[in-house]
């Protein structure tokens, strides 16, 4: 689990960096696999996020609830989704103290909401595409033989390539992102592990 931070570009369009979209999420990830040797782990990955909408001001209007009733009429969220294939090497598998080093691939999805109450509006828009390098490192502290735990960094690379909008339930737009970018999510966290 940790803090995902968003870098690059969203897609080629101007203006179109990837933070004007999303906020920093809060990211939790769970990977089951096993050991193809003492050193190297193999196997898949599954994450989420939950953040906020970005700086992008059209979006913030949007979001903003500047109503007088004390109650919160517009909620704006944004969801993402992570699933591939992950291989880790350790430096130091017998160790109380280990450094490694993974290398990941897979898919990734964004999904930003905004839910109107006042006008009965809910617009959901998705942009998904492949993760083509997810770089981690970091240290685990074993203090016994079932459990370890320690800091890691990540940086993934990815490219959205499809994009989808849905308005009160019904597809407004379905089809491919035309300019496509490179983009990245920095992740600070604590990761554990059973069984090391």
């Amino acid at each position: 689990m940790g803090l995902a931070l968003p870098l690059g570009l969203a897609s080629g369009a101007r203006g179109d960096a990837l933070n004007e979209r999303y906020a920093s999420q809060f990211a939790l990830e769970t990977e089951i696999g096993a050991k193809a040797s003492e050193a190297l782990f193999v196997g898949g990955y599954l994450g989420f996020g939950l953040g906020a909408e970005g700086r992008d001001e059209r979006i913030e209007s949007f979001c903003d609830d500047d109503g007088s009733n004390a109650e919160n009429d517009i909620e704006c969220s944004v969801v993402s989704l992570r699933i591939g294939v992950v291989g880790r090497w350790s430096f130091s598998p017998a160790e109380s103290l280990n450094p490694w080093l993974a290398y990941g691939i897979g898919y990734e999805s964004q999904s930003q909401s905004i839910n109107d109450r006042v006008v009965g509006r809910r617009e959901t828009t998705m942009a998904s595409g492949i993760e083509f390098a997810r770089l981690s490192g970091g240290f685990d502290w074993r203090p016994g033989k079932t459990f370890g735990f320690g800091p890691m960094l990540e940086a993934s690379l990815g490219s959205y390539t499809k994009t989808s909008t849905e308005v009160n339930g019904e597809t407004t737009f379905d089809g491919d992102v035309e300019d496509s970018a490179v983009h990245t999510w920095v992740t600070l966290g604590l990761r554990g592990v059973f069984f090391p």
